[in-house]
């Protein structure tokens, strides 16, 4: 399953090369109401189909990095709200495989260590036999790039990238993504870069200032973490697992050291569950998340750790007896 926004991307990247967005979709025999929402998916089938066409009618084999700059400004503020959640460079790209999950169950980007100097960041492909094609690597090794390239103060910067693609005569947008070093006509595709950046510290954005009530909730529930080190653990843990989504108590216990028995004991010496405590989190941060109006609800859904939007309008009017939509109306 595949979300419309990775496809209405490519549709923007052809619509700024003068291609006609009406006349494409007719040509692909896709009706616009297919792409209207978020929630809309296609096939894995039609997406291939639509990159292919796409670089058809551009004659270009490099349409799919244009859409990734593209998906990369749309989804960035999303990042930061991400890379919030973390410590260091190191701690954003464990949650790298996650990102990617915005856009429907396609594959992965993932990090490896390579050696003592050098780590390596490679797509891997949910369905490696449909998706061989040079354009889905390339698409998500250059949204993966340029969003890394971003989230820390310091630069960034690829060391080299393998690539399966052939070389192209004309590489500019390749060599301002990936860098100078690229290697093409690789059986695989990934990246390179230094170790050393991953504790680079991150970009952060800065919350409790805004006058608003989901900033009000937030801060009384942090006022009641400052007594209590262990609870304020807990929730950055909790809040850093989040859009990995499926969350479950052995899976936080983990990250936190401990057992699951120890956990739930702690817990229990302060008259509280695992799944009431998560939902207290998940309820005061869609609140956070809400008064952001640069995020979707979609968005705000998957830093919650939820499967889709609509689980968590259902969960959202459990709480506060109305949609997300209508909340943040009625809040604006």
């Amino acid at each position: 399953m595949v979300y419309s926004s990775l496809p209405k991307f490519i549709i923007q990247a052809l619509s700024h090369r003068g291609i006609d967005q009406a006349a494409f979709l007719a040509d692909i025999d896709v009706e616009p109401h297919e792409l209207g929402s978020i929630e809309k998916s296609i096939s894995l089938d039609k997406l291939s189909i639509i990159f292919e066409r796409a670089i058809q009618v551009t004659q270009n084999p490099d349409i799919s990095l244009y859409a990734a700059r593209i998906a990369y400004t749309n989804i960035l503020r999303l990042q930061l709200h991400m890379s919030t959640m973390c410590t260091s460079f190191r701690e954003y790209l464990n949650l790298m495989p996650s990102t990617l999950k915005i856009f429907g169950d396609i594959g992965e980007v993932v990090v490896l260590r390579d050696s003592e100097e050098n780590i390596k960041m490679v797509w891997e492909p949910l369905f490696p036999e449909k998706m061989k094609e040079d354009y889905y690597a390339d698409f998500f090794l250059g949204l993966a790039s340029l969003m890394v390239g971003s989230l820390c103060s310091r630069p960034i910067p690829v060391v080299s990238a393998v690539l399966s693609c052939p070389p192209t005569e004309e590489s500019s947008i390749r060599h301002s993504i990936f860098g100078s070093k690229l290697f093409f006509s690789n059986e695989s595709s990934y990246l390179n870069f230094d170790s050393e950046v991953l504790d680079y510290q991150l970009v952060k954005l800065e919350y409790g200032q805004e006058n608003t009530p989901g900033h009000a909730v937030t801060r009384l529930f942090q006022s009641e973490l400052i007594n209590d080190p262990f609870l304020a653990q807990l929730r950055k843990v909790v809040v850093r697992q989040l859009p990995k989504g499926k969350i479950n108590i052995d899976a936080i216990a983990a990250d936190l050291g401990t057992s699951r028995r120890s956990l739930q004991r702690r817990l229990s010496d302060r008259n509280k569950k695992f799944s009431h405590v998560l939902s207290d989190i998940r309820s005061q941060l869609a609140l956070r998340y809400l008064a952001d109006l640069q995020l979707s609800i979609s968005d705000v859904a998957f830093l919650l750790g939820y499967v889709d939007q609509g689980a968590f309008t259902k969960v959202f009017k459990v709480w506060y007896g109305k949609t997300p939509r209508a909340y943040r109306q009625c809040s604006t």
